[in-house]
C-alpha cells in the first residue's frame, strides 16, 4: 500500500517501516519546504527555501541534503537526511522519478550505483560492433547523433570516444536515463564518477559541474589512474608502469592539480584500491614531471572500480603450519605474512614460484618497514628474550669515560616490539581529515559525558576520559572540543601521557563526539545535527594496518616458559579493542601491556621433532593448525630419466608403513634437483641420514625403505656379513651381523621414467 497522494508526492520510511513526509512551512508567508545547506546550522535563516516537490526531491534524493519532515500522520518535526540512519526507503511520485532520472521506489544505496570499467568497456565493444554492422540497433538505433558529451574509452581503440547516453543505456540495463549532470544516474555524470573521462566530440575533457553528487578530488583521480593506466598495464602483462603526473593532469583535463595528484598517487589508498605495490618516483616531488613507477601484481580483474580501503580488519589470526621435514612450511610464511598485512587479492597474484621474487620484495618491504618479525624458538628461549626481561647498562661521566658498576633496565623483546608498533598503528587510524580533527560547523556546539567504557588504566584513552569527565564538572551547560583538544595537549605536556604523534595530531575530539562511538553527546538534548554526516563530521573510514610475528620451529621451545601468562592475551576476543579486552601488568617494566587486533601470529612445526598432540594444551587451544604433507606434484617426471615423482612417492609410502606419516620426506629435498648429480647429492647427503636418524640407526629399514630388501641388486646401501671375532660363536648372537655402507653410485632404476 503506498502512502503517496496528489499532495504528498514523497514518502520516506525508516527501518520500523514508519512513513515520513517532508512538511511546508508557512510562516514566511508563503509554503516552502526547509532545506538546510551542508555544513550549516538548524538555525531558520540558512535554510534554503524551496516551494515544488520536484525541488525537495532532488534536494534529498540526488544531492543528499537534510529537509525537514514529520512521521505520519503527525509528529515531532527534524531536519532528517535520506541514507542518514533514521530514513532508509522512499516512495517518489513516478512523473518527477522521470525528471529526476532515478527509480520511482528504492532504499539507500540504489539511487547512485558506482558502474564497473569492464562493464563500460563490454558497452563500448557492443557500439563498436552497432558502428560496423549494425549489431545491437534494437539498443543503439534509438539514439540520435549526439550534442555535447562523449566517454573516452580506456583501452586503445581506433575511435576511443563514445556517446555517454547509449553507452549508459547499456551498461544500466536498458533503462532510460537522461544525458548530462542533472543527476547521479544522469549520463555522463555516472561515467564520470566511475572513474570514465567525459570529453567533447574532439577529445577534450569538458568542465564538470560542483555538485555533492558529483566525484572529485583524489578519490577521482584514483579511479581515473586506475582506469587508464594501471589496468591497461596489467590487461597487457607488463610487470610495471608508470604514471607521469602531468600526462594525468592533460588526460583529466586538471589545471594546477599536481600536489594533490602526487599526493595521490604516493598514498598507501590508491595502492589498496589499484592493488599495487609501493611506487618508487623521481625528483623534485610534486611537479608535472614527477613520475610514479608501480610493479604490478598480477591477479583474477578487479572489475569492481569502487574503493577497496573500508573492508573491515579480519579477526587476528593464530596460525601453526606444521607437517613432516621438507613439506615447504617456513617458505610458505613468507606469503601468509604478506597476505595478512596487504590481503588476499594482492597475494593471490603472488602465488607459485614463478612469482616467488616479486613475493620476497614484497616481504622484505615489509619487514623494514616493522610490519613483519621473524623469530626462530630454541630450546634455550625464554620469556626475557621473547617478552621483557632486565639488560644491564652502564654510564657515562661527563668526561666520556665509563662509570664502573652497572645497573639492570628492562628492555623489550621481539613480542613487545611488534606489539607496541601494532598497537601504535591502531592509535593512528583515528586520523582526522580536518587539520585539527574539528570541522568547522562544531566549533560552536556544547558536549557533555555520554557513554565511557572501560580503558586500561595508564593509558592516553584513560587521560582522554578523565579529561572529559573534569571539564564536564567544570561546565555544567556543556564544553566545546576545542575546549577539550586544549586541555588534553596542555594534560600531556603536563604528565607525559599521550597517543603516538601527540594530542596535537589526534583525533580524539571529534572520534568520541561521533554518534558510532558517544563518549561525548550533546549537551542539548534537543539538537539533531549529528544526524548530518557529511564534510568534516566524518572519521577517516581507516583501518589500522596488520602486523605479523613469524616464529619458526614454534614446538621446539618451552611454550609456559616463553609466553608466560601472556598466553591468554592471544586469543583473538582478548586482543586490545574487543569486547573480551584483556591487559597485564608487565613483571619488569611494571607497564600495562595488551595484544593489538591487527598482531597476527604465524608459527611454523616440524612434526618430525615433535607430534601435535604433544603439544602444549594451552598453544593448541589458541591456534588453528595447518597441515603441509609431501606434494610430489611440484617436482619433475624427468630429470634426465629420473621419475622425481615415483621416487619421493614410493619412499614415503615405504615410511609410513614402517614408521608413521609424520616422518615422510618433504618435496623441498629434491625441488632444487636439476640434473641426476642433484638427485644422487640429495639423497647422500641429506635423505638417507634423516633416514638413519628415523630408525635410529637400524639400517635394515633405512635399506627397506630404499628398496634394498636383499632380493636383486643393492641400489642405494651396501650390506656385508661381519664374521663372529676369534673367541665368539655365532651362536651367541642371533641373526646375521651386517656391516652397512653407502654405495659411491647409486641405482635409479627403479624409479625410471
Amino acid at each position: 500500500m503506498t502512502n503517496l497522494t496528489q499532495d504528498r508526492r514523497l514518502v520516506f520510511y525508516d527501518a520500523e517501516n514508519i512513513p515520513y513526509r517532508p512538511v511546508r512551512h508557512g510562516s514566511s508567508g508563503r509554503s516552502v519546504f526547509k532545506i538546510k545547506p551542508k555544513g550549516s546550522s538548524n538555525r531558520a535563516d540558512d535554510a534554503i527555501h524551496v516551494e515544488d516537490w520536484l525541488e525537495v526531491a532532488r534536494a534529498m534524493l540526488i544531492k543528499g541534503l537534510a529537509a525537514r519532515c514529520e512521521p505520519l500522520p503527525r509528529g515531532q518535526v527534524n531536519y532528517l537526511k535520506f541514507g542518514a540512519q533514521k530514513l532508509v526507503r522512499y516512495e517518489l511520485d513516478p512523473e518527477l522519478a522521470q525528471a529526476l532520472g532515478i527509480p520511482n521506489h528504492g532504499v539507500v544505496g540504489d539511487v547512485s550505483t558506482l558502474i564497473s570499467r569492464q562493464a563500460i568497456e563490454t558497452a563500448m565493444d557492443a557500439y563498436d560492433k552497432f558502428r560496423e554492422d549494425s549489431s545491437h540497433s534494437d539498443i543503439f538505433g534509438n539514439f540520435g547523433v549526439p550534442r555535447d558529451y562523449w566517454v573516452r574509452s580506456t583501452r586503445e581503440r581506433e575511435n576511443r570516444v563514445y556517446p555517454t547516453k547509449p553507452i549508459n543505456f547499456y551498461v544500466n540495463g536498458n533503462r532510460a536515463s537522461s544525458g548530462g549532470w542533472a543527476g547521479p544516474n544522469y549520463s555522463a555524470a555516472a561515467l564520470h564518477n566511475a572513474g570514465f573521462i567525459i570529453v567533447g566530440e574532439n577529445d577534450v575533457p569538458v568542465d564538470v559541474p560542483i555538485e555533492d553528487f558529483i566525484l572529485d578530488g583524489s578519490d577521482r583521480i584514483r579511479l581515473c589512474a586506475m582506469n587508464y593506466f594501471i589496468e591497461p598495464a596489467r590487461e597487457r602483462r607488463e610487470s610495471q608502469v608508470s604514471i607521469r603526473a602531468g600526462d594525468l593532469a592533460a588526460a583529466m583535463g586538471l589545471k594546477n592539480a599536481f600536489p594533490n595528484i602526487c599526493q595521490t598517487l604516493g598514498g598507501k589508498k590508491f595502492q589498496k584500491l589499484a592493488q599495487v605495490t609501493s611506487p618508487t618516483s623521481t625528483e623534485p616531488n610534486p611537479s608535472s614531471s614527477t613520475t610514479f613507477t608501480y610493479k604490478l601484481i598480477f591477479q583474477a580483474e578487479a572489475d569492481a572500480v569502487t574503493d577497496t580501503t573500508k573492508a573491515p580488519v579480519p579477526s587476528a589470526v593464530n596460525l601453526i603450519l606444521y607437517g613432516p621435514p621438507g613439506t615447504g612450511k617456513t617458505y610458505r610464511t613468507a606469503w601468509e605474512a604478506v597476505r595478512l598485512c596487504l590481503g588476499e587479492q594482492i597475494a593471490s597474484g603472488l602465488k607459485g614460484n614463478g612469482q616467488r621474487s616479486a613475493l620476497m620484495s614484497v616481504y622484505r618491504k615489509l619487514v623494514s618497514e616493522g610490519r613483519i618479525e621473524f623469530v626462530t624458538f630454541h630450546q634455550s628461549m625464554s620469556y626475557e628474550e621473547f617478552v621483557e626481561g632486565l639488560r644491564p647498562t652502564t654510564d657515562t661521566a661527563e668526561s666520556g669515560s665509563t662509570d664502573t658498576g652497572f645497573r639492570l633496565e628492562p628492555a623489550a623483546g621481539i613480542f613487545r616490539r611488534i606489539s607496541e608498533r601494532a598497537e601504535a598503528a591502531c592509535d593512528t587510524s583515528l586520523r582526522s581529515p580536518a587539520a585539527n580533527g574539528i570541522g568547522d560547523k562544531n566549533l560552536s556546539r556544547l558536549f557533555t559525558v555520554g557513554t565511557m567504557p572501560p580503558v586500561r588504566d595508564g593509558t592516553f584513552r584513560q587521560v582522554a576520559q578523565d579529561i572529559a569527565t573534569r571539564l564536564a564538572e567544570e561546565n555544567p551547560a556543556g564544553f566545546s572540543l576545542l575546549q577539550y583538544r586544549h586541555a588534553l595537549i596542555q594534560e600531556g605536556k603536563e604528565t607525559g601521557v599521550e597517543p603516538t604523534g601527540g594530542w596535537e595530531n589526534h583525533n580524539m575530539p571529534q572520534w568520541a563526539s561521533h554518534p558510532d562511538q558517544s563518549w561525548l553527546i550533546p549537551s542539548d538534548p534537543k539538537d539533531d545535527s549529528l544526524d548530518d554526516d557529511g564534510g568534516d563530521n566524518r572519521m577517516l573510514a581507516m583501518d589500522p594496518e596488520s602486523y605479523v610475528l613469524i616464529i619458526d620451529e614454534i614446538n621446539r621451545a618451552n611454550i609456559s616458559k616463553v609466553f608466560g601468562e601472556l598466553i591468554t592475551l592471544l586469543e583473538p576476543d582478548k586482543r586490545l579493542g574487543m569486547d573480551n579486552e584483556i591487559s597485564l601488568t608487565l613483571p619488569y617494566s611494571k607497564k600495562p601491556f595488551g595484544v593489538p587486533r591487527n598482531l597476527h601470529v604465524v608459527g611454523t612445526m616440524n612434526t618430525a621433532d615433535r607430534s601435535i598432540a604433544l603439544l602444549d594444551t594451552a598453544l593448541r587451544r589458541r591456534f588453528a593448525f595447518r597441515e603441509l604433507m609431501p606434494d610430489p606434484t611440484v617436482l619433475s617426471k624427468d630429470v634426465e630419466g629420473v621419475d622425481l615423482r615415483r621416487l619421493l612417492s614410493t619412499v614415503n609410502e615405504r615410511i609410513e608403513y614402517l614408521f608413521d606419516r609424520e616422518h615422510q620426506i618433504g618435496h623441498a629435498y629434491f625441488t632444487g634437483c636439476q640434473t641426476r648429480a642433484d638427485i644422487d647429492s640429495a639423497m647422500r647427503d641429506k635423505v638417507i641420514p634423516l633416514l638413519a636418524e628415523y630408525f635410529y640407526e637400524d639400517w635394515s629399514k633405512v635399506a627397506v625403505v630404499l628398496g634394498d630388501s636383499g632380493q636383486g641388486p643393492s641400489r642405494f646401501l651396501d650390506a656385508k656379513q661381519i664374521a663372529a671375532p676369534a673367541g665368539m660363536t655365532e651362536d651367541d648372537f642371533s641373526g646375521d651381523k651386517l656391516r652397512w655402507t653407502v654405495k659411491d653410485r647409486f641405482d635409479f632404476s627403479e624409479f625410471v621414467g
